[in-house]
């Protein structure tokens, strides 16, 4: 699903147009992403986590040369997804394959 997918999915699971979900979505990325920004964390109960983490610089290999390189200290954006959310998603997965 890509975003166009998804705003008109929102458009029509909450009776708007599709200009209405597309403000909508857009408002909610920026807002993430701000927040981002200012390294905060920003936790929905139940939905997740998105967080900033910092990588240690560490010793990785080439894999098609096996060579020896460096890979230096970075920051990550990482999103720990909440236990509705895991649950929701997992549960229709595993009753999806249990009717196979």
């Amino acid at each position: 699903m890509n975003k166009h997918d998804f705003v008109r999915l929102i458009a029509v699971n909450e009776d708007l147009t599709v200009d209405e979900a597309t403000a909508m979505t857009n408002s909610v990325l920026k807002g993430i992403s701000e927040a981002l920004k200012k390294e905060e964390s920003l936790h929905f109960v139940g939905f997740g986590k998105f967080d900033i983490v910092q990588r240690a610089a560490r010793k990785g290999r080439n894999p098609k040369t096996g060579e020896e390189l460096f890979i230096p200290a970075q920051r990550k954006i990482t999103f720990k997804p909440g236990k509705h959310l895991n649950d929701h998603v997992l549960n229709e997965s595993k009753q999806k394959r249990k009717r196979k």
